[in-house]
């Protein structure tokens, strides 16, 4: 952080906070790194509830619930200008696939989520695309597998 202090005017943290042991600290090193009045763009997967097989094969120590987020960020003193849960057509088929596919190995279970299926995605693709000009503008979502953060670290900062 001291070679990077107030270098940069954006930054983008994506799916990587819930792999680190110590969440607090990186967004306080994030905070020094970003200029007065930059943004830090984060996103990370949601809700504990959604905790899976998947996750552990992914290494996560934890999901996030908006809330738990949102006091990070201002713990590191961020200002929270958006914050909301997306990806909500693929929450409920995350949660109904992961509950069905109990049966199988660890390691085929994360194979079989990671396949390609052409018409799936391109079908989910579509779907996710007309959550696009809600977050746009700002709009929160009801529910998501991931959440969204636009933090900002303030002009002005006892930091």
């Amino acid at each position: 952080p001291s070679q990077a202090h107030g270098a940069f005017g954006v930054v983008g943290v994506f799916d990587v906070l819930e792999h680190l042991g110590d969440d607090a600290a990186v967004l306080a090193d994030l905070h020094h790194a970003i200029k007065p009045g930059g943004v830090l763009l984060v996103t990370v997967p949601a809700y504990p509830a959604l905790w899976s097989y998947f996750d552990e094969a992914s290494r996560h120590c934890r999901r996030y619930e908006p809330g738990q987020l949102q006091a990070r960020l201002i713990e590191a003193g961020f200002t929270v200008a958006y914050l909301s849960p997306y990806m909500s057509c693929i929450a409920p088929l995350m949660w109904l696939g992961r509950r069905l596919n109990r049966g199988a190995s660890q390691t085929q279970k994360v194979e079989q989520e990671l396949r390609v299926r052409p018409g799936l995605n391109g079908l989910l693709k579509g779907l996710l695309a007309l959550e696009r000009p809600l977050i746009r503008r700002r709009v929160r979502l009801p529910f998501g597998a991931s959440l969204l953060a636009v933090a900002r670290r303030p002009k002005t900062s006892p930091r």
